[in-house]
């Protein structure tokens, strides 16, 4: 695939500095490409000096220095014996409030690697509640809702959440062993809602048969959790032929703004 640049007749301003030209440039190639796989694993020597002092430093107490050869965590953006585990692996919750505060484990999900419940990484659901996924979309504020609905389902209301990127191969999800943090397929999935309806809500069952089937991977949701001002056509059609239940505001306002450093600024004035 060609990634070409947009072209815009009013840009550049008169006046604009070569900086500044150059970050809106790379900022406007970059958006052609597709979603690639982000992870927030940091390399560390599981025999060390400093251990799991070191995980700790970088991200909070709860991370640990893992060999490699030990987990499947491993990556090739790992250079080192070892990499700092997720300090969420078990609940946020419970690490930021700590265990005799919060005394949950959150549940398991269909994401988690097997035998995550033996290790102790989460817990079976208490009761039979169907999984919840949650779209992530491709922007930040979208992903973090995501990340907020999946922690308080999975470690409030003890109910299975996981997190549809739209790719089989990326995940986003918040108690994810590799850090995992993919940009979802989309903006506004409407067609993941749409299969999730169509299949009695069961998305595991419907990922399940198109894999018997040799198909393709196909998204599967049943949460979008944001929706802008130029999606309210789109919104009133879904809600008006039952895709969707009526919609309400989640009290978020958005703003655009750039912004540099000080010292940028003093060194190369607009």
């Amino acid at each position: 695939q060609i990634a070409t640049m947009r072209p815009n007749p009013f840009w550049p301003p008169q006046g604009f500095s070569p900086l500044l030209l150059l970050v809106s440039a790379i900022l406007n190639y970059s958006s052609n490409f597709g979603p690639v796989l982000v992870s927030a694993l940091i390399a560390c020597e599981p025999n060390g000096p400093d251990g799991d002092a070191f995980c700790v430093e970088k991200y909070r107490p709860g991370s640990h220095c893992i060999s490699n050869t030990d987990t499947a965590s491993s990556t090739e953006n790992a250079t080192n014996e070892g990499t700092c585990s997720n300090p969420f692996l078990s609940g946020c919750l419970r690490n930021y409030l700590g265990a005799e505060n919060f005394t949950r484990i959150r549940v398991c999900n269909s994401d988690d690697e097997d035998g995550a419940a033996e290790r102790g990484e989460c817990v079976k659901s208490e009761f039979d509640y169907r999984e919840v996924r949650i779209l992530s979309q491709d922007w930040e504020s979208a992903m973090f809702s995501a990340w907020v609905m999946q922690i308080v389902l999975s470690e409030v209301l003890g109910v299975p959440a996981t997190i549809e990127t739209g790719f089989a191969d990326k995940s986003s999800n918040f108690y994810d062993p590799k850090l995992g943090f993919s940009y979802g397929e989309m903006s506004y999935d409407y067609e993941a809602l749409r299969a999730a309806l169509n299949h009695d809500g069961d998305c595991q069952q419907f990922q399940t048969e198109r894999k018997k089937n040799n198909e393709t991977y196909k998204s599967c949701a049943h949460v979008m959790p944001e929706s802008w001002n130029g999606q309210r056509k789109e919104v009133a059609t879904h809600e008006e032929d039952g895709l969707i239940e009526p919609t309400t505001g989640t009290g978020g306002v958005g703003k655009l703004s750039w912004y540099i450093p000080y010292y940028t600024a003093e060194r190369d004035p607009i």
